[in-house]
């Protein structure tokens, strides 16, 4: 790989399914007023049902591990026709103790699959990594 004229002599893609981004990025979210549902109508041609899955996955497994923006948390979720499979992780503020695990079920539950991948993950020593991680903050 060149790039402003140097010659990098060992690079590699930083990407799923090696390493995982942050949950639900790359999704696009729209918000409007509840008191406005002729906007759902107007909006509805940009809704993609598999995204919607995959996002619901991934958010469901950071709710249950009561993460945000700035906790060391990923999710990457993979729809195969009716199957999703849900993949995530979580680790001290150092990479140390990484916890990795992945589940998979129907994409029509794919919140109750976040959701139990995260009890997974907790049980498995997620927990006290992010009891640490939340008491430094």
């Amino acid at each position: 790989m060149t790039r402003l004229g140097l010659t990098a002599p060992k690079h590699e893609i930083l990407g799923p399914p090696r390493f995982l981004p942050a949950v639900a990025q790359g999704a696009l979210g729209i918000e409007y007023r509840r008191d406005r549902p002729e906007m759902a109508e107007l909006l509805a041609f940009l809704n993609h049902p598999e995204t919607a899955a995959q996002v619901a996955a991934e958010r469901a497994f950071l709710t249950g591990l009561d993460g945000g923006c700035q906790v060391p948390i990923a999710a990457w979720s993979v729809l195969d026709g009716d199957s999703l499979t849900l993949t995530g992780f979580v680790a001290g503020v150092n990479g140390e103790n990484p916890i990795r695990l992945s589940l998979v079920g129907p994409a029509n539950a794919a919140w109750d699959l976040g959701a139990k991948l995260a009890d997974q993950v907790l049980a498995a020593g997620g927990k006290a990594i992010l009891d640490e991680v939340y008491a430094r903050s």
